[in-house]
């Protein structure tokens, strides 16, 4: 009887660890944990777990790209510059907010198609992304439109850096045997 009740003791507390596991798991928390080892099917149940817990965390990454992130550029989408934007309010500090749309842009896509076109955009970004510095947030809003949220401005620095964002943006882009002129209006 002894031996059956530490049997039975043993079973509940594995049970039990088991039982705590999936309760962090509902609450967000993935981490995994070992579970006692004396029991078979506990143990298998805990690899399956395991298993669980790491697609959810993967789906869970995934999903929160596909929320915040331009497919085509992978620079912040929409959302997350709305979201801060609303941090840099809050903090009460000086920013700025940098519009740029490509002009013309309708045209290559209605000339070229929307694969060159998004080849160009593709080029654009990579052409913006240098002058990001750290207090620099560069998003796509909208097809041929980007926004850079500028944290800590400071005028002089800033006109500078104005400047040389218009010099940056104006130029040649060449894709394979194609050359488009990319101008863009700043404000």
């Amino acid at each position: 009887i002894a031996f059956s009740c530490r049997k039975i003791d043993n079973a509940f507390e594995s049970l039990s660890k088991l039982n705590n596991r999936f309760m962090k798991i509902a609450e967000g928390d993935f981490e995994k944990q070992k579970v006692p080892e004396k029991f078979a099917e506990l143990k298998e149940m805990s690899a399956y777990l395991d298993h669980m817990t790491d697609s959810i965390r993967e789906r869970d990454n995934q999903l929160h790209q596909l929320a915040h992130k331009d497919i085509l550029t992978d620079l912040p989408n929409r959302a997350l510059f709305f979201k801060c934007l609303q941090e840099a309010v809050l903090d009460n500090e000086p920013f700025a907010l940098i519009f740029l749309d490509l002009d013309n842009f309708k045209m290559i896509n209605d000339t070229y198609g929307h694969y060159r076109g998004d080849q160009v955009l593709i080029k654009v970004t990579e052409k913006l992304q240098e002058l990001k510095e750290k207090n620099v947030l560069l998003a796509r809003i909208g097809g041929d439109e980007f926004v850079f949220l500028v944290r800590d401005w400071q005028p002089e620095r800033g006109i500078a850096w104005l400047n040389n964002l218009c010099e940056k943006i104006s130029g040649d882009i060449q894709i394979e045997n194609l050359v488009f002129f990319a101008e863009a209006s700043i404000g």
